[in-house]
């Protein structure tokens, strides 16, 4: 099962640092991910979207592709809104 690895307050929200769900695409693997933890239902996604205020990254790669294939051995991070300028690409460097 792909791993998703919470940041900032999802943590808190989640009430853990990360997850394991089923799931073989991006989108299957979110809506997999509101059905364990239903205290994320409609943060992350909106309208079965990712809402434009999250950055979801792939094994270290930014991904905004839905139906993008994932396997069990893929990480998936999510980062909330973050205040104070901090850029995609400092996110990256935090997953190297």
């Amino acid at each position: 099962m792909p791993t998703i690895k919470f940041y900032a307050n999802l943590r808190k929200i989640a009430g853990t640092k990360e997850i394991s769900v089923t799931g073989t695409s991006l989108r299957g693997v979110l809506n997999e991910l509101e059905k364990e933890v239903p205290a994320l239902g409609g943060v992350i996604l909106e309208d079965g979207q990712i809402s434009p205020y999250f950055v979801i990254t792939l094994n270290g790669h930014n991904v905004a592709e839905m139906d993008v294939t994932v396997t069990e051995k893929d990480l998936i991070a999510i980062f909330p809104p973050i205040a104070g300028g901090l850029t995609i690409g400092v996110l990256n460097e935090w997953l190297v």
